[in-house]
């Protein structure tokens, strides 16, 4: 049985994620603020008992990060995914270093300093997916116009974090990509996307499916073709 690990799973892409990798007959460790307060994974947790764990963890929180690493001692993972992220709409002008703060912890410094707490808990050939955005993408520079720039510049460091945590020897022996899910109907891509949850979903799974050793330190798309940093 693999071992998933999963933040942010109260509702949007990681609440699917949980819902695929629990379907597939996987253990899952649910991560979120106050885990207990959701309803969906409430249901899950009924449904499929023991093989879905629901973690505390608060990503601005160096001191929570610590403790979900302590409880998940003697646990060796498959896949992790950094799935948990925040967006603030703040067009120039109107820019704040508070905005800024807060979305790079959540986005860029919480999953760098989950992904160390947890390098000691995967096993070799194991995959660490960040999920990122084609925003995070200087190359494509997407909706310069909106005021999506803090999140925006919070997924370009998250790409950088992930390129250098593939090269770093402790690594050596993980997969790690960064991959954008694409525009996405949840509470932060907002009704208009272009794609259900269930879509982008199936999609990027498939994808880790067939990452290999040769996949680490990329950014992919869902489909797990290359794009550009």
């Amino acid at each position: 049985m693999k071992n998933v690990l999963i933040t942010g799973t109260n509702r949007g892409l990681g609440l699917g994620f949980t819902k695929h990798y629990l379907e597939q007959g996987c253990r899952v460790f649910a991560t979120a603020r106050n885990p207990s307060d959701y309803t969906e994974l409430a249901n899950l947790e009924t449904e499929f008992g023991d093989r879905l764990s629901l973690v505390q963890l608060d990503l601005t929180d160096e001191a929570s990060i610590a403790s979900a690493a302590t409880a998940l001692d003697g646990v060796k993972f498959d896949l992790v995914i950094n799935n948990a992220g925040l967006l603030l709409d703040e067009t120039l002008g109107n820019w704040t270093a508070d905005t800024f703060a807060r979305i790079l912890q959540v986005n860029t410094i919480g999953p760098a300093l989950l992904t160390q707490a947890l390098i000691g808990h995967m096993k070799p050939g194991s995959n660490l997916v960040n999920i990122s955005s084609g925003l995070g993408s200087c190359g494509l520079n997407i909706n310069p116009e909106t005021g999506m720039d803090a999140y925006a510049a919070s997924k370009t460091a998250l790409n950088m974090i992930t390129a250098r945590l593939a090269a770093k020897p402790e690594c050596e022996k993980l997969i790690v990509v960064a991959c954008d899910p694409g525009w996405v109907r949840t509470r932060m891509g907002g009704p208009e996307a272009d794609l259900s949850v269930e879509e982008s979903v199936v999609a990027i799974t498939a994808t880790i499916e067939n990452l290999t050793p040769e996949h680490s330190g990329r950014f992919l798309s869902r489909q797990g073709d290359d794009l550009p940093w």
